[in-house]
């Protein structure tokens, strides 16, 4: 029974938060003129005219500035690849060089005698 009286009191005590920020918020937007919806639509459209002339966005679309990202992000794929190829045949080596001291010049002749025993 201790858990559903818990589980409605925070559920009653949300929704009263809720109706308080929904008030607070409620006379902040009452505050402000009413109007037609012109002045959203001279916003947009002065915010569109600032973006078309903004020398930095138009240089950050222009397709030399995509190319060079392209190549950039190409460039670390390759050196990324190029490490992990780098660690892996160093391992090999390394596996390699621990092989050749285990097989020692004298192994042919080891064979031979034990073959003839």
């Amino acid at each position: 029974m201790a858990p559903v009286i818990i589980a409605s009191s925070v559920l009653v005590l949300s929704f009263v938060g809720a109706a308080v920020l929904v008030g607070r918020k409620m006379k902040i937007l009452l505050s402000f003129p009413a109007g037609d919806g012109t002045h959203l639509a001279d916003i947009f459209l002065s915010l569109k005219e600032k973006i078309r002339s903004s020398k930095k966005l138009r240089k950050a679309t222009s397709p030399e500035f995509f190319l060079q990202m392209i190549l950039s992000r190409a460039r670390v794929f390759v050196l990324r690849a190029e490490r992990g190829i780098a660690r892996i045949l160093e391992g090999m080596r390394k596996k390699s060089q621990e092989k050749d001291q285990k097989f020692t010049t004298d192994y042919w002749g080891q064979l031979r005698k034990k073959k003839s025993k």
